[in-house]
């Protein structure tokens, strides 16, 4: 009697949080805002101390604080780790966690999606969002369908995503959250397909709901509408006037590096439309805010745009400078893909997370194979040996029934 109360009360300290472990906890959180370096020593330290009780709630969510404390470092490989041992533990808890293993879903996702596994992220989000419905999270499905789109998105998969955002729009209509984001991603989509009229009917919509004091929203509304006329080949006059306007609105804005885009397109439709020295002046302006840091393609291009500009105005020798300037940024950018791949070689999401599932079920036998010795040495030898006995048997008769399988299909010989 006294071993069973004595077993009851170490379950019980595992499963709820001590007090101070709690304070414990609370300092860690604390020390993540100013000094991530301190708030994980401490939360290692902590999590050595749970270890003997690695079920309970304050392991599991140091477990979580140590995966939060590695993402914000950038060492994306501990991060998962942390959130799928997190994962682990809540699963198997017998508290109540749901709401933090939604979260975590999100998280996990979130990660994966940023090193192109999106095969997990979508596992990840579908995990979240039927976990989400189950509890009735209204906010949680909405953040998670909208997050799932994106992934979609990221894999061309458009129909998909339409499907996920136009579902997830009726759902926060119905909630009266904000649908700025949904008309404005939907619209991007459609923008994609080149089907510019309902492009044009989306972003109609964001207009009606957006601030006019959200210069940096109403300047990248414009400049997609733009895009979107532009693609109907209709209205030149009006398309350069949302293009201008696009460029005033961004201009409201501190960071300048927005008005990129306006002024490459700007000056790109007026190169087309045969107006070939203004279009030199808007070049000037986009090369002028990108001409000091490494750019990616859809930058570079505009040093090659502006070297046809002056080909045409036979500027022979200028157009040969910006041909040359244009084959460096392209190496320089070449360089630092190089850079990048090494770096997703790095967090292989898809190895670290089946080398985690491959330790868990390695952690899983040995801790089986404890149970069994321990069992040996009590009372019950004879109960084992039947039990060992019977699954050996079963075990045995299923091979069987598997390598005649095997046999008849002439998988083996």
């Amino acid at each position: 009697m006294r071993k069973f109360i004595l077993l009851f009360c170490l379950l019980l300290s595992s499963t709820f949080v001590s007090a101070s472990d709690e304070d414990d906890l609370k300092q860690i959180r604390s020390l993540i805002k100013n000094d991530l370096s301190e708030a994980k020593s401490l939360a290692l330290t902590l999590k050595e101390k749970l270890k003997t009780s690695a079920e309970g709630e304050s392991y599991f969510r140091t477990n979580y604080l140590l995966g939060y404390i590695y993402k914000e470092e950038g060492d994306f490989g501990k991060a998962i780790i942390y959130y799928l041992e997190s994962i682990r533990l809540a699963e198997n808890s017998s508290a109540d966690l749901t709401e933090d293993l939604i979260s975590l879903y999100n998280r996990c996702a979130i990660i994966y999606r940023q090193f192109k596994a999106y095969d997990l992220a979508t596992e990840y989000y579908t995990k979240g969002i039927a976990l989400a419905h189950k509890i009735g999270d209204q906010q949680m499905i909405n953040l998670l369908n909208f997050n799932l789109a994106g992934v979609y998105i990221d894999n061309e998969l458009y129909e998909e995503a339409l499907n996920s955002l136009n579902q997830n729009l009726t759902l926060a209509k119905k909630l009266n959250y904000k649908v700025d984001d949904h008309y404005n991603r939907i619209a991007s989509v459609y923008l994609k397909l080149e089907d510019y009229e309902k492009a044009l009917t989306y972003y109609s919509l964001l207009e009606d709901v957006t601030s006019n004091e959200n210069y940096e929203m109403l300047g990248y509304l414009y400049h997609n509408m733009a895009l979107a006329y532009e693609g109907l080949g209709e209205d030149r006059n009006h398309t350069e006037n949302l293009y201008r306007k696009s460029i005033e609105l961004k201009k409201q804005h501190d960071n300048n590096t927005i008005l990129f885009s306006s002024y490459f397109d700007l000056g790109r439709f007026m190169l087309e439309s045969g107006r070939v020295a203004e279009s030199i002046e808007y070049f000037d302006l986009a090369i002028e805010i990108i001409d000091n840091k490494t750019s990616i393609p859809s930058e570079i291009d505009v040093y090659k745009l502006k070297a046809n500009a002056l080909f045409e105005l036979e500027r022979y020798n200028d157009a040969k400078f910006f041909e040359d300037a244009y084959a460096a940024k392209l190496n320089q950018y070449l360089e630092l893909q190089e850079n990048i791949q090494d770096s997703d070689k790095k967090y292989n999401m898809d190895l670290i997370t089946k080398r985690y599932f491959d330790e868990v079920a390695k952690q899983e036998r040995i801790a089986s194979i404890l149970f069994y010795s321990k069992l040996i040495s009590g009372s019950l030898l004879a109960l084992l040996l039947f039990t060992i006995g019977l699954n050996w048997y079963q075990k045995v008769k299923m091979r069987k029934g598997i390598v005649r399988e095997l046999m008849a299909l002439k998988v083996i010989d």
